[in-house]
């Protein structure tokens, strides 16, 4: 028997949100750069990279498991079809991990990361607005990427 979930799934889903826009407004000093204006910068004519590629695997995340604590997701590869990714996003504070080879040895969020947040927002959360659909992804990716370089600048307060 299975017991049910204590706290509704668009409430962890607005929780991980929410953390994930405030992260994105967050002041963080002069040594941060913006992942998706760097790309932009060098590759014009192109979509931001981790961005783009999370974008065309929403569609292929399962979720697998979402509690209050963590929400956590099987991400197919992108090269091998044969090997599927484990993400986890830890509800609060906002963390995540990815079993990915860029995810092991990195803080940054891999596009695996950022496709589990979309589609658990986009699945479980109606947001409505103009421009919704370019600027939620766009600022979930900063928001995790700032959490990413805030973990590595004070990484005793994060361990």
């Amino acid at each position: 028997m299975q017991v049910p979930n204590p706290v509704p799934t668009p409430i962890i889903a607005f929780k991980v949100l929410v953390q994930a826009l405030e992260l994105a407004e967050a002041p963080v000093g002069p040594g941060y750069r913006s992942p998706s204006k760097w790309y932009a910068r060098r590759y014009p004519r192109e979509e931001p990279g981790v961005l783009a590629k999370a974008l065309r695997l929403v569609d292929r995340v399962r979720l697998v498991r979402i509690s209050p604590e963590v929400v956590e997701a099987e991400v197919p590869s992108e090269s091998d079809p044969s090997r599927t990714y484990v993400v986890r996003v830890y509800v609060e504070p906002l963390d995540f991990e990815c079993s990915c080879p860029h995810g092991e040895h990195r803080f940054n969020p891999c596009k695996h990361v950022i496709a589990a947040v979309l589609r658990l927002v986009r699945d479980y959360m109606t947001v409505a607005g103009r421009g919704a659909e370019v600027v939620i992804p766009a600022a979930i990716h900063e928001g995790l990427s700032k959490l990413a370089y805030l973990k590595a600048r004070n990484y005793s307060r994060y361990a």
